[in-house]
C-alpha cells in the first residue's frame, strides 16, 4: 500500500508570547499532539472555534513554521529532512490559498503576470515565451476573461481576486491547495461558487485539498473527510456522512448543533447544545481534556486525565473519556 500523500505525526506547534530583553515571555502551545494523513484526491475539512490551530496546522504543513514535536512527511519523507531539490518539489506540489486574495495579490503586479509568477520558480523547465499563455488559459479556465490580465487586483472583486489567487496556485500543477478559511470573508453566493469551482478542479485534476473553514455548511459540501479541533487539539476526525449523522465528541455536536437547518419547523424544534463558560485561553489550556471546562459530560477524570484517541466505528478517531454520553436529550453516539 503506497504511503498518503501528507503524513501528520503528533504534531506540537509552539510561539513565544511577550518576550523581552528581561524575560522569556509565554510559550503559546498552538497545536498539541495532533495527527492527520490526507491521501490524493481527498478533501479534508478542518472546522473548530477561532484559536484552536486550524491555520497554525496549515502553516505547519506548509512549512511555514517549524514543529516543536512530531513530523510532517510528504509521499513518506520528513520534511525536516528534504535536501533542497526535495524541498522545491515539495513547493511546487503544495500551494496555498488565503483568506484575504487582495491581501496576497500584489497590488503592483498585473493579473496575467501575478498568474504566471510561481512558473519562474516552480516550473523553470516551462520557457517564458509559454508563461504569458498558460496564465491566460488558468484566467478563462477560472470564469473570468483574457483582457482582464492586463488590469490590476484593486480592480476586482473579492471573489474575482480568489479566482485569480486560485489559477495562481494552480498553474504550476500541484498535488495538493491548503485552502485557509478561503472563502469566509465573501459573499454566501459568491462563497457557493468558489466551492463549486474547487470541486470542479478536483474532479478535473484529481488534486487534494485541505479546506479550513468555521462554516460547517461549507464543509459539509466540499470534504469527504472532517477533523474538529479544540484549543490546538484533534476532538473527532471522521468521514463527513457519518460525522454529520452522528456526533461521539460533546464538541462535536456543539458545533452541529448551532448549524441552521432548511426547514422552519424542525429549526424551531430542535434543542442546540450550549456551552457554559468562554473559550480558554490558550496560553493557559485547562488540564486533562481541554474541552472539560465548557462539556456538558465532564466527569472528574476528565479535569485529570488527557484522553487517548479512540477509534469506536465508523473508521473515525475521537478524544473523549465518554464518547456515546447523552446531553441534553440527544445522543452523542453509542
Amino acid at each position: 500500500m503506497s504511503a498518503p500523500l501528507l503524513s501528520i505525526e503528533g504534531l506540537d506547534v509552539r510561539f513565544q508570547i511577550g518576550r523581552s530583553l528581561f524575560g522569556k515571555g509565554e510559550s503559546l502551545q498552538a497545536v498539541r499532539d495532533v495527527s492527520l494523513t490526507v491521501e490524493p484526491g481527498e478533501c479534508v475539512g478542518i472546522v473548530g472555534e477561532s484559536g484552536c490551530g486550524k491555520s497554525t496546522l496549515a502553516r505547519a504543513a506548509l512549512d511555514f513554521v517549524t514543529p516543536a514535536a512530531g513530523r510532517i512527511l510528504w509521499r513518506g519523507r520528513d520534511l525536516a529532512t528534504l535536501d533542497a531539490a526535495g524541498r522545491h518539489a515539495f513547493r511546487r506540489a503544495v500551494q496555498p490559498v488565503f483568506q484575504n486574495p487582495l491581501g496576497s495579490l500584489n497590488p503592483r503586479m498585473t493579473v496575467g503576470d501575478i498568474i504566471a509568477e510561481p512558473l519562474e520558480t516552480l516550473r523553470p523547465d516551462i520557457p517564458a515565451a509559454e508563461r504569458r499563455p498558460r496564465a491566460i488559459a488558468w484566467l478563462e479556465k477560472m470564469g473570468l476573461t483574457a483582457d482582464m490580465a492586463d488590469r490590476y487586483p484593486a480592480e476586482f472583486s473579492g471573489g474575482q481576486a480568489q479566482r485569480i489567487a486560485i489559477a495562481r496556485a494552480m498553474i504550476s500543477e500541484p498535488e495538493m491547495l491548503i485552502c485557509d478559511e478561503a472563502v469566509s470573508a465573501l459573499d454566501v453566493s459568491v462563497k457557493a461558487q468558489i466551492v463549486n469551482l474547487l470541486q470542479a478542479l478536483q474532479r478535473e485534476t484529481g488534486i487534494a485539498i485541505i479546506f479550513i473553514s468555521h462554516d460547517l455548511a461549507i464543509v459539509r459540501q466540499i470534504a469527504t473527510r472532517v477533523m474538529v479541533m479544540y484549543l490546538g487539539r484533534m476532538m473527532e476526525d471522521s468521514a463527513t456522512a457519518p460525522l454529520f449523522a452522528r456526533q461521539y465528541h460533546p464538541y462535536t455536536q456543539a458545533l452541529l448543533s448551532a448549524v441552521p437547518i432548511p426547514d422552519p419547523a424542525a429549526e424551531r424544534a430542535r434543542v442546540p447544545t450550549l456551552l457554559r463558560a468562554e473559550v480558554p485561553s490558550p496560553l493557559r489550556p485547562p488540564s486533562g481534556c481541554v474541552f472539560h471546562t465548557r462539556c456538558p459530560a465532564a466527569k472528574p477524570n476528565c479535569i485529570l486525565e488527557v484522553p487517548a484517541p479512540t477509534h469506536p466505528a465508523d473508521g473515525r478517531t475521537v478524544a473523549c473519556h465518554y464518547a456515546g454520553v447523552q446531553i441534553r436529550g440527544m445522543q452523542v453516539a453509542g
